[in-house]
């Protein structure tokens, strides 16, 4: 019987935590809206497009890669990931909600704009979050964390299917030296459109800027200064500015 190509619905979501250093973990998550018998998968390929605001540069957009051709192998062809780089296919925020209604799209987001559904996981990007890397690892058996990843599939359709991607420290790149939060006065800081960003840098006395990228943070005015991980700023040339 000759193959089918279908296209798979999916979302894959990044839920993030800080470490004492402000380590950020990424979560995964996959909404699956087509459903087959198993017989029935074995004769149909599908095709899953995923999305990440990351730069071709970047050491993760390579890994994406790499899952991908991991995924095609492991299935004998018959699931395929078409990676975009560049939050091609559209904005984060969008794209999720794009999903929520069945889009055959994929996106990689963290889980403070999952707590734009459950607020409680949210604190998982909260600085000073968890001291070290081994206290990040148990928060995939943390009942807490499960709990708020059973309600992110029951009733938001987003499941979370991996908890392991450590992306690095955040750090603040500015156009002066940075050593006390009393530095940062005159500084607009870029964060990511959800609350648990915000309200980390108004803590600091300082006030946030929403913006789902940091490049115009990093390129445009002196006084706006993107909220970054090295792994992200040295490949797109922004712990340059």
């Amino acid at each position: 019987m000759k193959a089918t190509k279908r296209v798979l619905p999916v979302i894959r979501a990044t839920g993030s935590a800080f470490a004492k250093t402000t380590m950020l973990l990424t979560a995964a998550a996959l909404s699956l809206t087509v459903a087959c018998g198993a017989a029935q998968a074995a004769e149909e390929e599908f095709v899953l497009k995923f999305n990440h605001v990351l730069g071709p540069k970047e050491p993760y957009h390579k890994g994406f890669l790499n899952w991908a051709k991991a995924v095609e192998e492991k299935t004998g062809g018959n699931l395929k990931i078409e990676v975009f780089h560049s939050a091609q296919l559209g904005v984060e925020e969008d794209i999720i909600e794009q999903i929520r209604q069945g889009a055959n799209i994929g996106q990689n987001t963290d889980s403070a704009r999952m707590g734009n559904y459950v607020p409680g996981i949210a604190i998982m990007n909260g600085p000073y979050f968890a001291e070290n890397l081994e206290e990040v690892a148990k928060l995939r058996e943390s009942p807490t964390v499960q709990k708020w990843l059973d309600e992110l599939a029951s009733k938001y359709g987003l499941k979370v299917v991996s908890f392991n991607w450590v992306q690095g420290y955040r750090h603040f790149f500015t156009n002066k030296p940075i050593r006390n939060p009393e530095d940062l006065k005159g500084q607009r800081i870029r964060t990511p459109p959800a609350p648990i960003w915000q309200e980390s840098i108004r803590a600091l006395s300082r006030s946030p800027w929403r913006s789902p990228t940091s490049i115009p943070a990093c390129s445009r005015k002196p006084s706006t200064a993107p909220n970054w991980s090295t792994t992200t700023s040295r490949p797109s040339g922004c712990g340059k500015c």
